[in-house]
């Protein structure tokens, strides 16, 4: 178990942890085999549950553990351990908690209105394609689409920032075409839905529950690279996780 780490070589061949209660050293290496990667797994999961991952750390937080999983994450990409660590790192740190109202729950990769029924808005932290599932629609006020890092927090963002689908009646918005119809009414969003949002060649789609609904917006202005996943919640209680 991965506990007490005071540090962490930053090689990107090798992951080197060091102790505090016994000073010993023990390296990941890029080559490993299926024990130590199970055995590794194992101890990425006691560091998840140790961790009680209940919220993101606090802004400014020096946490080694947090510091590790980060470090994990970076230094272990092209290993299959570093497959295992970047999907925690991302359960982690899916959205941007410097960018969100103070309406909305952070809980790991879970969002969830808070007590005030208000338009309320969070982004994430990569740009690009996501899916999300949703865990409680909760009267099915809930924007879900890509927008730019220029959202206002504390206000509806669907007709003047981004692209959306809206939960209630997969209506498509943005700030130049709002409230067409979309989906042919091949698709039902309610809570337990798993809906993906795709970006490609400036082109925006959405796939429900598996179907493909087909484009929803075409040549969007942005680059892709500056289009981020971004959620709008109204009524209280409204949740879903995020994935890359």
């Amino acid at each position: 178990m991965l506990n007490n780490c005071a540090e962490v070589n930053p090689d990107e061949n090798n992951l080197m942890v060091i102790n505090e209660e016994n000073e010993s050293e023990t390296t990941v290496a890029n080559t490993t085999t299926g024990d130590e990667i199970k055995d590794f797994e194992t101890d990425l999961a006691n560091l998840f549950e140790d961790l009680s991952i209940s919220k993101q750390p606090q802004a400014g937080g020096t946490d080694r553990k947090w510091i590790l999983l980060q470090e994990i994450g970076k230094n272990l990409n092209k290993d299959i351990t570093g497959v295992i660590a970047l999907s925690l790192h991302d359960t982690l740190y899916f959205w941007n908690m410097y960018h969100c109202s103070k309406n909305i729950i952070i809980d790991g990769n879970m969002i969830t209105q808070g007590p005030d029924s208000k338009w309320s808005n969070v982004i994430g932290l990569r740009p690009g394609s996501y899916h999300v599932d949703v865990t409680d629609l909760a009267g099915n006020f809930i924007m879900i689409g890509l927008a730019p890092n220029t959202t206002e927090i504390d206000e509806e963002n669907s007709e003047k920032c981004g692209y959306y689908i809206y939960t209630s009646d997969l209506s498509l918005w943005s700030k130049k075409d709002n409230r067409r119809k979309y989906g042919d009414g091949k698709a039902e969003i309610k809570t337990g839905t798993k809906i993906s949002v795709i970006l490609k060649d400036k082109n925006i789609s959405y796939i429900v529950n598996g179907v493909d609904l087909g484009i929803a917006f075409s040549n969007v202005e942005e680059e892709g690279s500056k289009l981020y996943p971004s959620v709008d919640f109204y009524k209280t209680g409204c949740s879903l996780r995020g994935f890359l």
